[in-house]
This record gives structure tokens, sequence and C-alpha cells, in this order.
């Protein structure tokens, strides 16, 4: 086991309910792995305090640098939080360079929907795919990134191929209140006049709820369409699909339905040009693996 760890890499994935730190193995595998809530509120200092708690059951002393995936909009390790809800005070944290104050050892910090990207394209479900992939989770909000030419797409602003923001000409609101697992649930509420959340919207929809029915396939198409502009914009050769609710029983066959139904040939355009969805393949842990891989790649000559 001494040896294993010695050639792990130490990270953190930084979620809005918790905090994961692990021991990342060359091959993907995560050798030790802690976790803790995180705080509520969670502000810098508090998320902070938090992470280097846990931190400090996974550290070795040959540890020179850690790696952290996290929650935000992520540019040259300075960390904004897109819900505030979920992270208040994240306006423009220099993380890494409070990390490395706190603990003296070298951080890099990475969007965790592009994290999950990096892992799932090294480790996951994109193995195979050469140069070109995509994730989407679709989960309690929608996270995605894309990897172009063998280059994960971070983008200018640290959003690169974030669909979850993509908004529709006629209306205000963005695709992740509209299509998320969150937004499922606020719309169902509004339809029965009492809460109800995303799982029992589902389950309601599946046994013949004829409401219910009527709102996942309008999320669905929402998502379907989505997944289309990604794929013209990207040209990923595969899409995989992960979150609770892009994993839920029958999602990913309906989404990929919807989408070949959808797709539209132009002039002079080949007609069968289609995403390939796939199941994703790492969960919980694709931030983990993949902030790891990216460290690794970065050390490569």
């Amino acid at each position: 086991m001494l040896d294993a760890l010695e050639t792990t890499r130490l990270v953190v994935d930084i979620g809005g309910s918790k905090i994961a730190v692990g021991r990342v193995a060359t091959d993907g595998r995560i050798v030790q792995r802690a976790e803790a809530p995180t705080p509520r509120p969670g502000t810098p200092a508090a998320v902070l305090d938090a992470l280097l708690d846990v931190l400090r059951s996974l550290r070795r002393p040959s540890d020179e640098v850690v790696g952290i995936a996290a929650t935000g909009r992520v540019v040259a390790g300075r960390v904004a939080a897109v819900n505030v809800g979920t992270l208040p005070g994240w306006e423009d944290v220099d993380l890494a360079a409070t990390t490395e104050a706190a603990t003296g050892l070298r951080c890099v910090v990475l969007n965790d929907a592009h994290a999950a990207t990096y892992g799932e394209w090294r480790h996951g479900a994109g193995r195979g795919s050469a140069a070109s992939f995509a994730f989407v989770t679709i989960s309690t909000g929608i996270g995605a990134g894309a990897i172009v030419n063998g280059r994960l797409l971070t983008g200018a602003h640290g959003l690169g191929a974030h669909i979850g923001f993509l908004p529709r000409h006629d209306r205000p609101d963005a695709l992740e209140q509209r299509a998320s697992g969150r937004a499922l649930a606020r719309r169902a509420s509004e339809i029965l006049g009492r809460p109800i959340d995303a799982r029992e919207t589902l389950r309601r929809a599946n046994e013949g709820d004829p409401d219910m029915n009527e709102l996942l396939r309008d999320v669905l198409d929402e998502l379907a369409v989505a997944l289309l502009q990604l794929q013209w914009i990207v040209d990923p050769e595969r899409i995989a699909i992960g979150g609770g609710l892009g994993l839920a029983d029958g999602i990913l066959a309906s989404l990929t339905e919807r989408v070949a139904a959808r797709r539209v040939g132009t002039p002079g355009v080949a007609s069968g040009i289609a995403p390939e969805l796939v199941r994703a393949q790492l969960g919980a842990d694709a931030g983990l693996v993949g902030i790891a891989a990216w460290m690794e790649a970065s050390d490569e000559p």
C-alpha cells in the first residue's frame, strides 16, 4: 500500500453539499478517500476551514501539490460562485493562493464539471473517443464540459461548454432553470399545488400521470435541443450523460430517441450527424478522478 500511495495525487472536490478528498492513482483508481459536509453557510472562510480539516487525514509529508475541483466559475485559480445561494461570498476568491498559504502545497484549481469531463474522457465513458468528447451532468443543476482536439475547453471565463446556461430565444431563463432536477421539482410543485421532488415527479410520470408526463416530455425536449446544440458547436464523438436525473431509468433512452428525431440536415451537411449518447461511468468520483488526471497531464512534457 505504501508504494501505491507514493504514486497517487492528492485531490479535493468542493461541491454544494460535500467536500471530498482523495488519493488517486495514475490509472484513475481512488486509493483513499474522506469527505465532510460543505458548511452552511458556505462562505469562503468556512469552506477553507472544512477543506483543511478533511485534507489533514490524507495528506502525506511527500506531497507537494494538491488539485481542487471547485463548483463555480474558475479562472487562474480564482473562483466565483454561479449559485450564490450555495456558496455566499464567493465573488472572486483566490482559492489557489489561499490554499497554498494555508497548506504550503502548490494548488491547481479546475471547475468541477470540467474536472468531471476530463475524468470521464481519460478513465470513464470517453475512453476510446480520441480527441473529441463531451460530458453533461443533469442533476440538481446542469453542468457540462468538452474535450476539443484533445484539449479541455475551459474558455475565456472558465465556463466553456456549460450548456446549463443556454438561453432560449423566447424567454430569459437559462436551460438549468427549465430542465434540471431542481427545475423539474419546482415546475411539478407548481402544477400540483404542493411540494414534490424530482424523484416523485419521475415516479408519477412513469405511472402514467398525464400532467407529470407532459412536464417530463417538455423537460426532455429542452435537453435534447441543448444536446444537439452542443453537438453542432463542439462536434464531440460522444456525449456522456451523468447526474441523478440524467441516469434515472429511461432518461438516456428518451434523450437518445429525441435527439435522433430532431437532427436536421442542412444543405451540404449529412443529416445523419448526431451525438452518440452514453452513460457516464465515474459517478460522484468523476471530479476527483478528473482533477488528478488533469494534474498528471499538466506534468507531461
